[in-house]
């Protein structure tokens, strides 16, 4: 059975939750993050959507010292609007997730991508190393997932090529994910978002990525 994704709303049918999330819960988180992250030092922050706003980082890398600016429902507008605390975290990497609710809003591609660029040379003005991600595609229990999936596919191929240019690290969460084209449903509970397995494989990734990193560096 496949589950219906409202566009206008970006709900799922059942009351699942998808991606996006009210203005107070936004507001929510950043009066967290505004609160906790300069009480510590951090060298490493996650900047994205839910996909790291549910990322348990004590959990699979506590071996590393992650401030996450992960917030549900956010494009790529919003991560560029609210860059100035990654900066004043004063982090030396930042892992960047950015574009699942661009493409599922059918936001215009190169907006997206003049986000990503904004975002990433932001950074590394600033003198952040910065990693990005190519993003996982949908699973097909969702409605039209052959759609949102074309999008995704398409803003992946700009990731990489934004990555390439700017000589960033790139992550090939998507690659790792969902080597099918599709998210399968063992590493996701509602056919957008990883579990337990899907954060297992994603956390070796980002591991391998810092170990190198520090070591090189």
């Amino acid at each position: 059975m496949k589950i219906s994704l409202l566009v206008s709303s970006i709900l799922l049918t059942g009351g699942i939750f998808l991606l996006v999330v009210s203005q107070s819960e936004t507001n929510f988180h950043e009066h967290k993050l505004r609160n906790n992250y300069l009480s510590q030092n951090y060298s490493f922050a996650l900047l994205g959507d839910s996909h790291f706003a549910y990322f348990d980082c004590r959990k699979f890398l506590p071996q590393f010292n992650f401030v996450n600016f992960g917030i549900g429902g956010n494009t790529s507008s919003d991560m560029l609007w609210r860059l100035n605390p990654v900066i004043n975290s004063k982090v030396k990497h930042c892992l960047i997730i950015a574009g699942t609710n661009d493409c599922l809003q059918n936001f215009p591609l190169n907006e997206t991508i003049k986000n990503l660029y904004q975002i990433c040379n932001t950074l590394i003005d600033q003198n952040v190393t910065v990693a990005i991600h190519t993003i996982p595609n949908l699973s097909n229990s969702i409605v039209q997932s052959e759609i949102y999936n074309i999008r995704i596919d398409q803003l992946n191929t700009q990731i990489r090529i934004i990555a390439q240019n700017e000589n960033l690290c790139l992550i090939e969460l998507n690659k790792n994910l969902c080597p099918n084209g599709e998210l399968p449903p063992q590493l996701t509970y509602d056919g957008i978002h990883l579990n337990k397995n899907g954060y297992n494989i994603w956390a070796m990734l980002i591991n391998d990525y810092l170990n190198n990193t520090t070591t090189t560096r």
